[in-house]
Formats: C-alpha cells, sequence, structure tokens
C-alpha cells in the first residue's frame, strides 16, 4: 500500500497545476477553457517529463495568462501584488525558494484570445 502511495504521490508532483490570482497556495489538476475568465489573472506550472519516452527535451514551463479585463492596477490594492504572486506560485510548486534559479523554467506571457498552442495544449 506503501508502495501504491509513494506512486500517487511522485503522480501528483508531475501533473500541471492552474493558479488562479490571488491565491498562490491553492491550485487546480482539473481545469478546462471554461476557467479562463477574462478578469482573472492565472498562471499555469507544467514539470518537464524528461523520464517519459519522446519527452526527454521537455523544458519546465510556467504560462502567465492575463484576461482581457484583469485591471494589474487593481489588483495592486489586493493582499498581494501581481510579481510577487507570480514568485509565490513557481515556489509553491516546485517546492522551494527562487525555483528560477535552480530550474530552468521557462516563463511564457499568454494574452486573452491569443494563447499559444502550447499553453492551449493543457485544456
Amino acid at each position: 500500500m506503501k508502495d501504491y502511495r509513494d506512486i500517487v504521490e511522485e503522480e501528483n508532483k508531475l501533473k500541471p497545476r492552474l493558479f488562479t490570482y490571488p491565491n498562490w497556495n491553492e491550485s487546480s489538476t482539473v481545469f478546462d477553457f471554461e476557467d479562463l475568465l477574462e478578469d482573472a489573472l492565472l498562471i499555469l506550472c507544467v514539470r518537464a517529463q524528461v523520464g517519459v519516452p519522446g519527452h526527454e527535451h521537455d523544458q519546465h514551463r510556467a504560462f502567465v495568462w492575463r484576461g482581457a479585463d484583469f485591471d494589474e492596477e487593481e489588483a495592486a490594492n489586493e493582499v498581494i501584488g501581481v510579481q510577487e504572486f507570480k514568485q509565490r506560485v513557481l515556489e509553491q510548486y516546485w517546492g522551494c525558494k527562487n525555483p528560477e534559479d535552480q530550474f530552468n523554467i521557462e516563463v511564457s506571457e499568454e494574452l486573452f484570445d491569443q494563447e499559444s498552442d502550447e499553453f492551449n495544449e493543457y485544456f
């Protein structure tokens, strides 16, 4: 039974996670296009699947998605600013301080109705 729990825990680490501003300590592993709300800021974190055949050249990714109506000035009045939110999300997902210094994480900016194919693959 412990082996099964270890396998499930490892699989959970590898799953992409979607974080919604300003909740940096909460994420979802189940999401779809309906989560792309026009007034939201989302960060999708994806670990490289290097040990999986066909994914040997994968890279850690973080997609920062902004809805058309997301107001960064208004967000500055929230408990946490956008830059701090990004940093905390990366730390939460990769489990360490300053993960961008320890891992090769590609951060992509995504805009409403202009999403990249790579981003859309996860939805």
